[in-house]
C-alpha cells in the first residue's frame, strides 16, 4: 500500500513595493504598482510600501471622504512621498479640522522626503500636544520641497508647540515652502523645530 503524505503549503509572503503609486479615484483594491493599478489612499500606500520606498500622489484631494485614516502615519524607515504635479495647490493632504489629528507623522524612521504637498486641517485641543500640521520625532533628517502647510492649529491653554510644524530629534530642510494660517492659541510660533 502506497501512504501519501500530505504536506502544507507554504503561505505566500505579500511583497512591499520600493515605488507605489496613490490616485483618490482609484481604489484600495489595486496592487498600487502602476498608475493603472494606484492605491486610492495614502494610508494604504503608507501601510504597505517598503524600506526606502518611494509613494508617487497623483493630484487630488485626500481626505476622510476618499478613505483616509488621520494622522496619515509613516510605517517604515525612509519613505519619499512625491506629488506629480509642481503645484502643491493641486495635492492636498486634508485633515478637515478633525479634532485630536494631526496630518502626517513619523516617530524614528530615518530619512522622510515630502515634496509638492499641501498639508492641512490638522486640530489638536489637547495638552502635550505638537505638529497639527507635521509631525516628526527622533527622525534622522526631514526634507520638505515646494509645500504648502496651512490652516492647522493647535487651540489649548497648556504645553503646545509647532502649529504647522514639530520636527525635534533629527535634522529639517525646508526649501520653497510656504507656511500659512497656522495657530497656536497662545503662542506666537506657528514653526517649532528642536535638536
Amino acid at each position: 500500500a502506497i501512504s501519501v503524505i500530505a504536506r502544507p503549503e507554504r503561505p505566500i509572503l505579500p511583497v512591499r513595493p520600493t515605488v507605489c503609486y496613490v490616485d483618490a479615484s482609484k481604489s484600495d483594491a489595486n496592487d498600487g504598482l502602476t498608475w493603472g493599478t494606484a492605491w486610492r489612499t495614502l494610508t494604504k500606500a503608507l501601510a504597505n510600501v517598503d524600506e526606502n520606498g518611494t509613494i508617487n500622489v497623483a493630484t487630488g484631494t485626500y481626505n476622510a471622504a476618499t478613505g483616509e485614516t488621520f494622522p496619515l502615519t509613516v510605517q517604515k524607515a525612509n519613505v519619499s512621498i512625491l506629488a506629480t504635479n509642481a503645484n502643491p495647490a493641486l495635492t492636498v493632504l486634508d485633515n478637515g479640522s478633525t479634532p485630536g489629528k494631526n496630518v502626517f507623522s513619523a516617530t524614528s524612521k530615518g530619512t522622510i522626503t515630502l515634496q509638492g504637498l499641501t498639508i492641512k486641517g490638522g486640530s489638536y485641543t489637547s495638552v502635550g500636544t505638537a505638529g497639527a500640521g507635521l509631525y516628526f520625532l527622533n527622525c534622522t533628517s526631514v526634507v520638505l520641497t515646494n509645500c504648502a502647510v496651512r490652516d492647522n492649529n493647535i487651540n489649548y491653554n497648556g504645553n503646545f508647540t509647532g502649529g504647522g510644524l514639530y520636527c525635534s530629534g533629527g535634522s529639517l530642510g525646508i526649501f520653497s515652502c510656504l507656511f500659512s494660517n497656522n495657530v497656536l492659541s497662545q503662542a506666537a510660533n506657528s514653526l517649532s523645530s528642536y535638536g
